[in-house]
C-alpha cells in the first residue's frame, strides 16, 4: 500500500489531489482523521498550508480560543524528530489549560491521536496528526505499535511532495498559474508597465491587465505587487 501512495503522489497536481490521497491512505491505515498543518514553509515563502479532516466546529473553537498558543503538541514537535502520542504531552496530574484542550477535542470525536513532527528543508517545519475516535487506550496503542513505521514513512514521502509542489517547481501547478500569467508576472517584477510587458510580448495592453488580474484573483490578493511577491516567495518567477 505504501508504494502505491507513494507513486500515486508522483501524480499529484495540485492541494486537491494531495489531500484526497492522504485521506485515502489514512483510510487504510485506520485512522479516520488527520491535520497536515506546515506551520512554517520553506525559507522565503509566506504562505501557510493546512489540509485536515478535523471537524469545522473543532477549528474554529480552536482558533476563537486561541489555543494555538497553548497547545501542547506544537512546542513538543518543535523540539522532536520522533513521533510521540498526544497523551506523552501532558502531565495527567496537573489540572492545566493543555490538558483542557486536548480533552476538550475529545469531544469532536478527537481522543486518541499521534504527532508526527517533519522538519526541513529549508528551514521549513510541518507537523502530521492523525487519530480517531477510539475511547480503549489500549485499542489505540495496537494499532499505533502495528502502523507507526508505516505511517512515519507515509508522513515523510507526502511532507516531502507538499514542499516541492507548492512550495518549489510545482507551485505553480498548485495555484494554477498559466506560462503567459507567469510571464506578465515576470516582467512586472522587472519594473515593467503594462504598456511595456504588451510589446515584449506581442500581447495588447488590455491582455496584459487581464493575465495579471487573473493571476491576482488565483493568489488571493488585491494588487499586481503583491501578486508579484507571492510569486516570488513561492518561486514561480525568478526576477
Amino acid at each position: 500500500m505504501l508504494e502505491d501512495f507513494v507513486n500515486s503522489l508522483q501524480n499529484a497536481k495540485d492541494v486537491g489531489d494531495l489531500q484526497g490521497l492522504l485521506h485515502q491512505r489514512m483510510s487504510q491505515m485506520g485512522f479516520n482523521n488527520f491535520a497536515y498543518l506546515a506551520l512554517k514553509p520553506p525559507s522565503g515563502a509566506q504562505n501557510h498550508l493546512v489540509l485536515t479532516t478535523y471537524p469545522g466546529e473543532w477549528a474554529d473553537r480552536y482558533t476563537e480560543m486561541d489555543y494555538v498558543n497553548h497547545d501542547p503538541i506544537v512546542p513538543m514537535a518543535i523540539t522532536s524528530i520522533k513521533p510521540f502520542t498526544w497523551d506523552e504531552t501532558i502531565d495527567k496530574r496537573v489540572n492545566d489549560k493543555p490538558k483542557l484542550i486536548l480533552n476538550e477535542a475529545t469531544e469532536f470525536g478527537l481522543r486518541q491521536g499521534v504527532t508526527i513532527p517533519l522538519h526541513g528543508p529549508s528551514a521549513a517545519f510541518a507537523t502530521l496528526s492523525v487519530c480517531f475516535d477510539e475511547r480503549r487506550e489500549a485499542e489505540f496503542a495496537k494499532r499505533y505499535e502495528v502502523m507507526r513505521h508505516e505511517l512515519l514513512l507515509t508522513a515523510l514521502y507526502f511532507h516531502d511532495t507538499v514542499t516541492k509542489l507548492a512550495y518549489g517547481e510545482g507551485a505553480d501547478r498548485i495555484y494554477k498559474i498559466s506560462p503567459r500569467e507567469r510571464e506578465c508576472l515576470l516582467w512586472t517584477s522587472r519594473g515593467k508597465t503594462a504598456w511595456e510587458v504588451s510589446q515584449i510580448t506581442h500581447l495588447s495592453e488590455k491582455t496584459v491587465h487581464h493575465y495579471l488580474a487573473s493571476a491576482m484573483r488565483k493568489f488571493g490578493v488585491f494588487s499586481k505587487h503583491h501578486a508579484v511577491v507571492k510569486s516570488i516567495a513561492l518561486g514561480i518567477i525568478i526576477p
